[in-house]
C-alpha cells in the first residue's frame, strides 16, 4: 500500500486510495468471521468465488509483465513515472487482497468450529 501513498501523497487521488484502503480495512475486520466461513467453506460463497476471480485477474495481468528479452512487456511501452504506477497500483491490489483476508486468517484454532 505504501508505494502508492507516496506516489499520490499531495493529489486527490491520495486520499482517494486512504480511504478506499481504510474503507476496506473497517469493512474486513467487522465481517471476518463471514470471510472466515467464506475460505473455510468456500463451495456456494461469494466472497470466495470473488476472491479467486480477483487473483485469476492478477494473474493475468502478472503474465504480461514477465520478461520479454530486457524489459517488462507492459512496462516496456511505459516511460519510467508511468511505470512507477503500475507495478505501485499493482502491489496496491495484492495489498488489498491480503487487507481483506487478514483479519479472518487471524482466528485461533481452538475457535475453528468443525
Amino acid at each position: 500500500m505504501i508505494p502508492v501513498l507516496r506516489l499520490t501523497f499531495g493529489t486527490l487521488l491520495f486520499w482517494t486510495t486512504l480511504i478506499l484502503y481504510i474503507v476496506l480495512l473497517l469493512y474486513s475486520l467487522y465481517k471476518k468471521e463471514m470471510i472466515f466461513q467464506a475460505l473455510h467453506r468456500p463451495e456456494k460463497s461469494k466472497i470466495a468465488k470473488g476472491i479467486v476471480a480477483f487473483v485469476f485477474v492478477l494473474m493475468i495481468i502478472g503474465s504480461f509483465s514477465f520478461k520479454n528479452g530486457q524489459e517488462l512487456l507492459i512496462l516496456r511501452v511505459l516511460n519510467d513515472y508511468q511505470g512507477a504506477f503500475f507495478v505501485a497500483f499493482f502491489s496496491y491490489a495484492i495489498g488489498f487482497l491480503f487487507t481483506f483476508t487478514s483479519f479472518a486468517l487471524l482466528k485461533k484454532p481452538e475457535e475453528i468450529q468443525k
